[in-house]
């Protein structure tokens, strides 16, 4: 079993305000908790507007499946290009040995 989470850094340009910014967070985040079951949140520069960094994490049973989480996220992250561009997106990996 592993633990897959990460961050992802995102400059939204064509934001004018918090109202703007949140309506293309919120769209993100819903899609990835409902496309793959992660959870995900917004975790740090929430009193800017053109700026987000978004977290996640989820519990995956195989290698297959880590990919197939990471392959999601990504997805789902393209599919906003046009309104968020992608700053930086990392991974970490935790590996739990069951007894």
């Amino acid at each position: 079993m592993y633990v897959i989470y990460g961050h992802c850094e995102l400059f939204l340009p064509y934001a004018a305000n918090l109202k703007d910014k949140r309506m293309v967070i919120r769209s993100i985040l819903d899609r990835l908790k409902k496309r793959i079951n992660i959870s995900a949140l917004e975790i740090k520069y929430q009193d800017l507007w053109q700026r987000s960094m978004l977290g996640f994490a989820a519990v995956a049973a195989s290698q297959t499946d880590l990919n197939l989480i990471r392959e999601a996220v990504r997805s789902t992250l393209d599919l906003h290009l046009s309104e968020a561009e992608i700053i930086g997106l990392n991974f970490d990996i935790i590996p739990i040995i069951s007894d």
